[in-house]
């Protein structure tokens, strides 16, 4: 079953989409997989990948763009809605994306972004931790023996301070953006993690309370996925590729 954010959220992208309809959408990072929101048969996807491959294998997407997110010049208000599902974490410079994200949005438009909320302890370790103990706990805590081989996940992680939601909502207010819908929930693998250690009930509520006050409030243990919708209230100039 599908967490509520994810609901709420394909619940707004269906209103938006009746609307608008059909909805020229921006997949950023695709990789191989169809995407986890339901846009409706007329939409037309693009996506852009920096792997040739997964683009290949990609069957959902109408047009592929071989590119960075980071400094691929999108045609002004070309796109509809654009998701960047999982992918913000990964990059180097994702306020470089951000902003290709928004010149590309055309007014009115909407920009979707689901990624790791790094002011959760899981986000906090993941970004403090090499890859390669990312890596062990895929393969001996959850089960994917694959996991760090080429093409499987987990995929290096920089956690940039600029994706946490404060710094996100900042960016947003001074580029014209307003934010149409901001979520937190608990990741899938994070919960089962939690239910093999026994770390549930009232030992989790405790642990999470202890939590809240050693950090006043800025960590959230449970709260480890953020979706974040933003709206383009203006349209922006082109400001051309980044290096």
């Amino acid at each position: 079953m599908l967490p509520p954010p994810i609901l709420d959220l394909q619940s707004l992208i269906a209103r938006f989409a009746r609307c608008a309809a059909p909805l020229r959408v921006l997949e950023a990072g695709c990789g191989s997989l169809p995407m986890a929101v339901e846009l409706g048969d007329e939409a037309h996807l693009v996506g852009i990948d920096i792997s040739e491959r997964q683009l290949r294998d990609n069957s959902a997407i109408a047009e592929r763009i071989l590119g960075d997110v980071q400094t691929h010049a999108f045609p002004p208000g070309s796109f509809d809605v654009i998701f960047c599902w999982d992918v913000l974490e990964h990059l180097p410079r994702p306020v470089s994306a951000l902003d290709n994200f928004r010149v590309a949005a055309r007014a009115d438009g909407l920009i979707v972004l689901k990624l790791p909320n790094i002011l959760s302890a899981k986000g906090l370790v993941t970004k403090f931790t090499p890859h390669r103990f990312h890596v062990w706990v895929y393969r001996k805590l959850l089960g994917y023996p694959n996991a760090g081989k080429d093409g499987y996940t987990p995929f290096r992680a920089f956690m940039r301070w600029s994706i946490a939601p404060h710094r996100i909502a900042e960016y947003a207010l001074r580029h014209g953006l307003s934010i149409e819908y901001e979520a937190t929930y608990e990741a899938d693998r994070q919960t089962a993690l939690r239910e093999r250690l026994r770390l549930t009930g009232r030992s989790w509520r405790a642990l999470s309370e202890l939590s809240r006050r050693l950090t006043r409030g800025m960590v959230d243990l449970e709260g480890t996925e953020l979706i974040i919708v933003l709206r383009n209230e203006r349209q922006p100039a082109h400001t051309g590729n980044r290096s």
